[in-house]
Formats: C-alpha cells, sequence, structure tokens
C-alpha cells in the first residue's frame, strides 16, 4: 500500500500531488498546488478534480484517468480560486480505489507564433540529490519503491541514475519505454554492456564530461537507432554528498523529436517560398511603416534597382527613383489607402501596386507588387 502522506509531505519533491477517490473526488493535495490554485486543504477535500479543470480540457482529463493504469503526460488548464488558471502539466497514476495525480507548473509565455515553456523540473531533481549524507549512492536510490525512486517515478520524464563506477541503479519507467528495455537489462549494469558501441561511448563521454566540470550539462542529443528517440535534450547532473565526495549521476531526457522536426519542415519550406518568390516574373516587397524596403524579391530586383549591392534595406523616400508620385502614393498607403502607380524605371514601365495591412500598434506595412508593362518608347 502507497503511503500517500508521506508522499504528499515530502520536501524532496517539488511538484504538485492530488490523491482522488475512484469517483475523483479531492481526498487530500500538497501544499504546493494548493499555494498555486489558491486554496486550502478543507476548501478542496470532497470537490471533484474536474471542477477544477477548463470545461473544453475534461475530457482529456478523463481519457487520461480511466484509459491506462499510469497515463501519459498532458498540459491541463486549471482554474485559480481567483478565476484565472494555471497550466500543470500531469499524469495519473492508479492505486486500487485511489488515484495519484502528479506532475509540475508549466509557465506558457507566447513569443511571436510559438509557445515558450519553461518548468522547474531540473530544479526539482537537484534538490532531491542535495546535501545527501551517503557514501553510496546505492543507500539512497534503488528499483525498489523506496521514497526517492517513487518520486523519480513519478516524474514526467526519462530518469536514470548511475553510481560512481557508471552502473545503473535505477531507471524509471518512462526511461525504460523509451529506450524499450526492462528493469533486468539496465541493473547494475553499465553503458557498453546495455547498448551499441558508439551509442554507450557517447554515453559515458558525456558523463565524464559533467564530472569533469562538477556541474549540470545539458545537450542536445541526435541517434539512429531502433532502441532509443532519435532527438532528445539530456542533462546530466553529478552527484555529491555533503563532504563533496563524487557518488554517482543522475540523468534526465526530454523528446524534442516532434521541435526537431518541425524545424526542419519549416527550414525546407522556407527554402521552397525563398526559390518561388526570387524566380517570380515580377517583383513583390514589403515596406515598414518608417517608409524602409525590409523585403525584396523577384526577377525585376536587381534590375529596377530595389536592392543595393550590400543588401542594406531602402528607405523608399530616399531612393533613387523616388519620384514626388511615388513618395505620395507611399505616404498614402502608410495610411492605410490601397494604391497603385505607373513608374519609369531602368527604360521599362512598371506598374506598382501598395497594398496596407494595419500593424497591432495601428501603423501600416505595405505588401507591395510590381510588374512590367512593356518598354518605354
Amino acid at each position: 500500500m502507497v503511503d500517500f502522506k508521506s508522499l504528499l509531505d515530502s520536501k524532496e519533491f517539488l511538484g504538485v500531488l492530488i490523491v482522488v477517490d475512484k469517483n475523483l473526488k479531492i481526498v487530500e493535495a500538497n501544499n504546493k498546488f494548493l499555494d498555486l490554485l489558491g486554496y486550502s486543504n478543507g476548501l478542496l477535500k470532497g470537490k471533484q478534480i474536474v471542477e477544477l479543470i477548463v470545461p473544453s480540457e475534461r475530457n482529456l482529463f478523463l481519457d487520461m484517468v480511466y484509459k491506462q493504469d499510469v497515463s501519459n503526460t498532458i498540459t491541463l488548464k486549471f482554474y485559480h480560486k481567483s478565476g484565472a488558471f494555471r497550466f500543470f502539466s500531469i499524469a495519473v497514476m492508479n492505486f486500487g480505489e485511489n488515484r495519484l495525480i502528479f506532475g509540475t507548473t508549466v509557465q506558457k509565455k507566447y513569443v511571436t507564433s510559438r509557445y515558450e515553456f519553461n518548468s522547474d523540473l531540473s530544479l526539482s531533481i537537484d534538490e532531491i540529490f542535495n546535501n545527501v549524507e551517503v557514501d553510496n549512492i546505492r543507500d539512497l536510490i534503488s528499483f525498489e519503491n523506496n521514497p526517492v525512486s517513487l518520486i523519480l517515478h513519478l516524474l514526467p520524464v526519462e530518469i536514470w541514475v548511475k553510481d560512481k563506477y557508471g552502473k545503473y541503479l535505477f531507471a524509471n519507467e518512462q526511461f525504460l519505454k523509451a529506450t524499450n528495455k526492462t528493469t533486468e537489462e539496465y541493473y547494475m549494469k553499465d553503458d557498453f554492456q546495455i547498448f551499441d558501441f558508439e551509442v554507450a561511448k557517447s554515453f559515458v563521454e558525456t558523463d565524464e564530461e559533467a564530472i569533469k566540470l562538477a556541474k549540470k550539462l545539458t545537450f542536445s542529443f541526435e541517434v539512429d537507432h531502433k532502441d532509443l528517440i532519435a532527438h532528445s535534450e539530456v542533462t546530466k547532473i553529478p552527484i555529491y554528498n555533503k563532504t563533496g565526495k563524487y557518488i554517482g549521476i543522475v540523468g534526465f531526457s526530454l523528446n524534442i523529436t516532434h521541435i526537431i522536426s518541425a524545424e526542419k519542415k519549416l527550414e525546407e519550406e522556407s527554402r521552397s517560398f525563398k526559390h518561388l518568390v526570387d524566380n517570380i516574373e515580377g517583383l513583390i516587397f514589403e515596406i515598414n511603416n518608417l517608409g524602409y524596403v525590409t523585403f525584396v524579391s523577384g526577377k525585376l530586383s536587381d534590375k529596377l534597382g530595389f536592392k543595393n549591392d550590400s543588401d542594406e534595406i531602402v528607405n523608399i523616400f530616399e531612393a533613387r527613383y523616388a519620384t514626388p508620385e511615388l513618395k505620395e502614393k507611399v505616404k498614402l498607403a502608410l495610411n492605410g489607402v490601397a494604391t497603385e502607380i505607373n513608374s519609369s524605371i531602368a527604360n521599362l514601365n512598371v506598374v506598382f501596386r501598395l497594398n496596407p495591412f494595419k500593424n497591432e500598434d495601428g501603423t501600416y506595412t505595405i505588401a507591395g507588387q510590381g510588374f512590367v508593362l512593356g518598354k518605354e518608347e
């Protein structure tokens, strides 16, 4: 039987922990969860946990609870007592009549078109192994369900621990699944006994680097192996006891394969787009709210002198082809009026179309097109 009280009172786990009954009513929650949502334990006891989750995400949570004994990790929005909400990255583990909900708080900061994720996970793992008194890390952790091992099993990333000789003492469920191996295949074995030579060599080298630096080491890891995730962000933390003696190393990894794949796809799309716009017969360009040409492409760009030799952005009002009429038309477009102008440049009759679009600050940027009507007579 799991001692929930010792877990809830634990100072070693810095994440959120909630115990619910089979009807999903809250039995108990740790102080971290209560503080983040502005509640006391008395106010939450007996409350349906789904009442704290935003309505649009409740079905996701219910699917997670009822489909497997140990769920995948998902990020959900929970209501704060004030009516605002917080993001939690959580998983659920079933224990007979009870379910344990565990995870970390996540801050989502919107940056351009992407979410930037920050969490205190690394700090949590640091704290678990801070100021230990043992001389042998085997006295602190094992594959058995001692308090530290159970906490590491609950954290929603792949985690492993080796002793000072490089032998695996622990690997959590997420790591076992990610590497397609069993506890028996890891316990008291080194990397060369488990993995292909090149993979083992890279694991050992990064261990040695972290130990040499005597501090946390984070790096991107890429591998082509059927039993390993293709792209991971790996962190290794050498562990020292109170007297400064090195006793082992803990590592954890985050799967970033989907991020790398998305970046590669974006790069391919960018190259394809650049090839397309560089080879259009006309000209496309962008003019910012200050009148500078910030982007220009197309076969006519060099011929019309839209770019100088150094590729610096050009002030449209000071360009050599900026006639009084062109300047007035640009001013109109920068005030939100779509317009066009016929110009004579490089012995060519060119039509420029200026299409303004509004920025968040109320100013306008011009998306422009240019095409040749014919040569001057």
